[in-house]
This record gives C-alpha cells, sequence and structure tokens, in this order.
C-alpha cells in the first residue's frame, strides 16, 4: 500500500536536504513525486511497517492475574482468525479516567493500525465510540473479542462505595 509525505520528510530517509529533494523531484529525478493541489511537492511511499496491537487492561493491582488471562484470550482468538499480534501491551489503570500511559504511548504510536482487545470496557468506561471513530478517521481499527457488554453498572459500583449522609 502507498501513501504520499512532503519532499521534506522523503529528504530525511536518504540524508539529502530539503532544497536538493525539491530540485531532484522539480527535474523528475525522484520516482513518484507530484505536485499536490496546493503547488507543494509529494512523493508517493510504500507505507511504513504497520502492526497489530493486543491491548489489555485491569483496574487495580489486585486484578494484575487476569491480565495474564486477558492475553491468553486475545492471542487464542487471534490464532483462530489468522491475525498476528505484533505486540502486548498490559496495563494496570482505572477506566474512570483517561490516565493510562501504555494506551496513550500506543496511540501517539505511527505503526500501530489495528488494537484488540478482549471487552470493550477494556479500552475505557467512557468515550468509547468517539475513540473508535478517532481512530477510523486515521485508518486504525479496533478489533473486539467479546463484542458483549460486560455485565456491570459503572455508575451503581461507584455509588456503591460512596457513602450517603443523611
Amino acid at each position: 500500500m502507498k501513501c504520499s509525505v512532503r519532499s521534506s520528510h522523503w529528504a530525511s530517509e536518504p540524508g539529502v536536504s530539503k532544497m536538493t529533494a525539491w530540485r531532484m523531484a522539480s527535474n523528475g529525478r525522484i520516482d513518484g513525486a507530484f505536485r499536490n493541489d496546493a503547488g507543494r511537492w509529494r512523493v508517493e511511499i510504500d507505507d511504513p511497517e504497520t502492526e497489530t496491537v493486543a491491548y489489555a487492561r485491569v483496574s487495580s493491582h489486585e486484578q494484575k492475574s487476569d491480565l495474564d488471562r486477558q492475553i491468553a484470550r486475545i492471542a487464542e482468538w487471534a490464532a483462530g482468525n489468522d491475525i498476528k499480534i505484533d505486540r502486548f501491551v498490559r496495563e494496570v489503570g482505572s477506566g474512570w479516567n483517561d490516565q493510562r500511559k501504555q494506551l496513550t504511548k500506543l496511540l501517539r504510536d505511527p505503526r500501530f493500525v489495528q488494537l484488540v482487545v478482549e471487552h470493550r470496557e477494556r479500552r475505557a468506561r467512557f468515550g468509547i465510540h468517539e475513540l473508535e471513530h478517532a481512530l477510523a478517521a486515521c485508518g486504525r481499527h479496533i478489533r473486539v473479542v467479546e463484542d458483549k457488554e460486560i455485565d456491570d453498572d459503572p455508575v451503581r459500583d461507584r455509588l456503591q462505595h460512596a457513602r450517603v449522609r443523611p
């Protein structure tokens, strides 16, 4: 699959200056070089290496043993569906907030194109559909092993731990 990059980005690969890349493109010496609608030089290149990542998350350290079970379930599902998992990411972090370093690092990685999770709630409790749409707009996909909802109510759980005073 091909994608187009700015000529200055292309120049960084062979180690030539931006101006040299511009001259080479102007003289037709770069295969796949073309001008876009704004008149800027772009170069068509092969897509960089992409990867499929399995993501497992639990809410607390007490549930850490569940991470291995999630990873095993994802690996089994992927093997049955002829999907090669390139990397496994494990994280301990609450679904109530967005402070998950491993997921943030993963989303910033340009090589990641497909995220495989066991349940939708493993990514986040809230904003799941917005995340899916944002990733789809970037050409990335989310695969869910078990697409049914987990039988728990986060609001009910939160209220059970809250103390109500008259």
